[in-house]
């Protein structure tokens, strides 16, 4: 395959000539052709619309005046020439850089079966993406975008974002199914962060879903540039943290956002995310000072109360942990299970501190928190290194 670029007007009316007549479109009078040519102004997309709308004219009913016109007004008028069901479908399509048929389906409330026959239309274009393969024009969304409201079947802004909406909670459910799929789960991340900035929406789950993947500075390029204004800017501020710092530059960023207003979510997430970082480069009072403050926030965070274990027990303070822990008690099994084994470590008893870490990876993997997950996987690792149980290609 070829990029074609804008074409000459030889070139255009050479096309239209030999697509008259031919491959299902119907014979182009001299004045259609004519009038297509002067609008085109070489754009190939303008081309491919002028046909469909042709080949969606009843027979014998080409009349030139309806051609011509600039590329929204013939996205308008190509839209209002599909079926109703059609039309929504295509509107709903143009909401989203690419998607699949179950996904709009599921967003507009109709049969599957009905948008995968949607995408058959010349209108909808084949992408590579292995999740998401289909995709309408670029210049096509955007004038669906930029549609008034009286256009005949026009959405109006209120229509766009409850649509928006309605793709958010699709997307949700896919991202749930993609439990083992991280990558695939990104890909979904990705366009519910595109349609939060279209639509300034702010999905509770999202935050999680993203700190949950494996990998902060490959989700960080995923997002929307940083946005003060807007709550996914925010949290695309929050990942920025992640784009090209080194940790000592990431604490110091951390530190100057968590200065700043934020949405009380990200502001949390913020916060652990710094003394995760400090407790990464054994700076485990500026760690525990954090989640000390974190915990009187969410007495109730096992994370948190976790956390705050974790560092006492770095700096050696036993009998604080102790009296940590007769206080906040870890409740998650797992986590639990965890301390137990940071202990153990501690003890010299290497193997259950090895399956401590081990178990802790399993049950998050099974969750869908891999991020968090191959952490654990790689503290198990290292203490199995130290028992000589992990060999060359476990590493």
């Amino acid at each position: 395959q070829h990029l074609v670029g804008d074409l000459s007007d030889t070139d255009v009316v050479r096309y239209l000539s030999a697509a008259s007549g031919t491959f299902g479109n119907p014979v182009l009078s001299t004045e259609v052709i004519e009038r297509i040519r002067a609008g085109a102004h070489g754009l190939p997309l303008y081309l491919h619309l002028s046909l469909a709308l042709a080949r969606d004219a009843p027979q014998g009913a080409l009349e030139p005046a309806s051609f011509g016109g600039s590329l929204p007004e013939l996205v308008s008028t190509v839209l209002a020439n599909l079926p109703s069901e059609d039309r929504d479908f295509a509107r709903t399509a143009c909401l989203l850089p690419r998607f699949d048929p179950e996904l709009i389906a599921q967003a507009a409330g109709r049969l599957i079966g009905a948008a995968r026959l949607f995408c058959r239309r010349s209108l909808v274009m084949r992408d590579s993406h292995p999740l998401f393969p289909f995709r309408i024009h670029d210049a096509v969304r955007s004038a669906v975008a930029g549609e008034s409201a009286e256009t005949f079947g026009a959405w109006a802004a209120e229509d766009r974002a409850a649509r928006a909406a309605n793709l958010v909670e699709a997307l949700r459910a896919r991202h749930d199914e993609l439990r083992d799929n991280p990558g695939q789960r990104l890909d979904v991340a990705e366009l519910v962060a595109h349609l939060c900035t279209a639509h300034d929406l702010r999905p509770p789950w999202l935050l999680k879903a993203l700190t949950d993947l494996p990998g902060m500075a490959q989700t960080a390029v995923r997002l929307p540039p940083p946005n003060e204004n807007t709550w996914i800017g925010q949290v695309s501020r929050f990942f920025d943290a992640w784009r090209g710092k080194s940790t000592r530059e990431r604490i110091a960023y951390l530190s100057r956002l968590l200065e700043s207003p934020l949405p009380a979510e990200v502001d949390r997430v913020a916060r652990r995310w710094l003394g995760y970082t400090y407790t990464s480069v054994s700076e485990y009072d500026k760690a525990l000072a954090v989640f000390q403050v974190l915990l009187s926030k969410e007495p109730e965070s096992d994370l948190c109360r976790y956390q705050i274990a974790r560092n006492l027990r770095a700096l050696g303070r036993y009998q604080d942990l102790d009296r940590h822990l007769d206080r906040f008690p870890i409740r998650d099994h797992s986590l639990n299970i965890l301390q137990r084994s940071d202990l153990a470590f501690d003890r010299g008893e290497i193997t259950t501190a090895m399956e401590g870490a081990a178990y802790r990876a399993s049950h998050l993997r099974a969750a869908g928190n891999h991020r968090v997950a191959l952490e654990n996987d790689g503290v198990a690792l290292w203490r199995a290194a130290l028992a000589r149980k992990a060999s060359v290609s476990d590493c």
